[in-house]
């Protein structure tokens, strides 16, 4: 019987269910987690008797990959991003490395909009005065309602957004390098970058990270930007140059941010950004609902299954391992 080892890191949620849906497809399924995603000798302890792998963020580059290569097959990614792992030292080695398009979607379009709402009337800022014994109602919000939203990136999340924000009558500047030709959203069209900087009052990043988006968002960007205007980032840290965000909030160039991603994680308690009250955190949940965990590891065992029964999986990113690939 073949193994499967989940190695997402402990954030509450009882994966039995994922155990039991691997058990109904033929697989041994146990939980390993594992908390840093960087400690290549726990992931490697973690896999060595593993033929399959439901991963989080844990980094899989050559060192890694020519030790677990003799048994294991294939890296089912939980979620979109692969950025950690090396695909083409995996496709040489006959690993699968698939990811889960679509199935996080909803989520990450659903914390984005919440950001939104929240930061624009200052929620979280202002529970936390009430909580701490304070009463100050001189504070005006900002309407979401009749705003221009920029979006960094137009695939399957910022879609949905801009489909949630229909309802709000919210036009929306797009900016992606792969533009869909079609996508039936009456309210977006097509803008460049220093566009998105200039006219949106709020924008929010979906792109994936890569040497080409590392950085993208950085003093350029926000000397365009409205000291009206909100950033929103759901997407990756790394997207963002952090010092040149906390030099933005600090010249009040900016109206604030909201922020799930960080350059690094968790965020060092010594963060210059834990200083403003005009921003709010969440620690890297926005794929995680019940829903998209469930959508995700669903896909991971179906990719992984589609494997073991001769099958390329719906959505392997390195195609090239088939030209290595053994059974064992």
């Amino acid at each position: 019987m073949k193994r499967i080892a989940i190695t997402l890191e402990d954030r509450g949620t009882d994966y039995g269910f994922v155990i039991n849906r691997a058990a109904e497809k033929g697989f041994d399924c146990i939980w390993r987690p594992l908390e840093d995603h960087n400690d290549k000798k726990a992931t490697i302890a973690a896999l060595s008797d593993c033929d399959a792998v439901i991963a989080g963020g844990s980094v899989f580059d050559a060192e890694v990959l020519n030790v677990l290569s003799s048994r294991l097959k294939i890296i089912a990614r939980f979620g979109i991003g692969y950025e950690h792992i090396d695909t083409d030292c995996a496709a040489k080695l006959g690993i699968a490395v698939t990811n889960t398009p679509g199935c996080m979607s909803a989520g990450v379009a659903d914390l984005a909009m919440t950001m939104m709402l929240n930061i624009g009337r200052q929620i979280s800022a202002l529970d936390r005065k009430i909580k701490d014994g304070g009463w100050d109602p001189r504070f005006t919000g900002h309407e979401l309602e009749g705003k221009t939203v920029g979006l960094v990136g137009f695939g399957n999340i910022a879609q949905r957004l801009a489909k949630y924000l229909i309802g709000f009558d919210c036009p929306i500047l797009a900016y992606d390098i792969k533009f869909p030709a079609s996508h039936g959203l009456p309210n977006v069209r097509q803008a460049d970058l220093d566009t998105i900087a200039s006219k949106s009052d709020y924008v929010s990043l979906h792109l994936p990270i890569t040497k080409e988006t590392a950085g993208l968002i950085n003093r350029n960007f926000f000397n365009q930007m409205k000291p009206t205007a909100f950033l929103i980032n759901t997407a990756r840290g790394g997207l963002v140059a952090e010092k040149d965000l906390i030099e933005a909030l600090d010249k009040n160039q900016i109206a604030g941010a909201a922020l799930d991603v960080f350059e690094k994680e968790p965020l060092p308690p010594d963060s210059m950004l834990r200083k403003f009250n005009n921003c709010i955190f969440t620690p890297h949940i926005a794929s995680y609902t019940m829903e998209t965990v469930t959508r995700s590891a669903y896909r991971a065992i179906d990719n992984i299954a589609d494997l073991f029964t001769g099958q390329i999986p719906e959505n392997v990113v390195n195609p090239g391992y088939r030209n290595n690939w053994r059974i064992s």
